[in-house]
This record gives structure tokens, sequence and C-alpha cells, in this order.
């Protein structure tokens, strides 16, 4: 995998894998509602970028020049492929489906998003422009009660920035969201039962 070769040749490898089986994007936290999200993708190389190079990333321990000095954030894991369409998706996982922890979610990613097409950049070869960049949102089943709860306190709220935090949160329920500023488009999977690469990619295109 191309992608992968080219990471490694410039960063340990502890913080890679390739997989044709399936995936796993764990989280660190063993308070989580939510530990784990299973990509299935029989045949297909997936590349692992592992949270630890985030990390690395993020105390400066890899330093990359383009990347931001204000922004902290990062999420729990990327994932790529680069054989006939070239994606990446940046998952983060989250304990309650809710706006504010959608907007959280929203900002990791967007952070670690930023971090990593720097890499790409920096790497000879290897267009950050030419992969199509998505934020996977997971988040542990919801009861219907439950969201109909959260919709209702939605519609009380007014100020601008719960305004945007609901409207978020409501088009990442009915499909994807699509933010032009960062060329990312969000989409949002339920955690605990095994993912394809084909519902990812269908979720996107």
């Amino acid at each position: 995998m191309e992608l992968y070769d080219k990471l490694t040749a410039h960063y340990p490898a502890e913080h890679f894998s390739v997989s044709t089986t399936q995936t796993v994007i764990e989280e660190e936290s063993s308070s989580a509602r939510l530990r784990a999200v299973t990509i299935s993708h029989d045949g297909t190389s997936v590349l692992l970028v592992r949270k630890s190079f985030l990390e690395a990333l993020r105390t400066g321990a890899f330093h990359v020049a383009a990347i931001s000095a204000t922004k902290d954030k990062i999420c729990d894991g990327i994932i790529a492929i680069d054989e006939n369409q070239h994606l990446i998706w940046y998952f983060e996982l989250k304990s309650n489906c809710n706006a504010n922890r959608c907007r959280d979610a929203r900002q990791q990613i967007l952070a670690s998003q930023e971090r990593f097409k720097a890499v790409l950049t920096s790497l000879a070869g290897i267009a950050a422009e030419s992969y199509l960049h998505t934020g996977v949102i997971a988040t542990p089943p919801q009861k219907v009660e439950d969201l109909v709860k959260a919709r209702q306190r939605r519609n009380t709220l007014t100020d601008d920035s719960h305004a945007e935090r609901s409207r978020f949160f409501s088009e990442l329920m009915t499909g994807s969201v699509r933010d032009e500023e960062n060329d990312t488009t969000f989409c949002h999977v339920v955690g605990g039962e095994v993912l394809t690469l084909s519902t990812l990619i269908a979720k996107i295109l």
C-alpha cells in the first residue's frame, strides 16, 4: 500500500498497520460506553493510523511545520484506502449521542484532519487533495425516546451557537453534513455492530 510505505519511511511503523480483513478503531477510556468500532473489508487493503501518531503530532514529538499550534484535540484513529479510490476517514467515538458530544467530535476530527493533511503534504508523491476526507462520528445505539427528548431540548434553544450545534446534529442524524470551509463531509455510524467498508463508502459517494 503506497500510503503505508510512504508513512513508515518517515515515521515509526508502530503507529500504522495494514489489514485486508478487518480494522478496529478503539477508545482508550475504560469507562466509555462505546469502546470500539470494527470495519470489515475482506480483500481491500486498509491503512490504520493509530491515535498514538496523532498524539505525537499534537505534542510536537513529530514536527510538521504546517500544523496550527492552537488546536490541541485529536480523534480516535484514521483509516485510509488508496486502491482504485483515495479515501480517508477520521473516526471519533462518543459515549452519548447528542448535539454537544457531536460538536466536540467535529472539532476533534477537524484538528486531526489538519495535522494529517500536513503530514500528507510533506510526503513525496502523495497529494492530500487527491483524497476524499470524511469525519465519522460513532455513538452507541440510541433509544427512540432519548432522541425525541433531545430534539425537544434543541427546539427550545435560540442563540446562534446552540442553533448551529442543533443544525449540525440534526443533519448528521439524517444522513451526512458537508463542511465546505474545511472540505470535509461528516457522517454518523452506530457503534456496537460491524461496519462494512462498502457501507462507509456509500455514506459519502
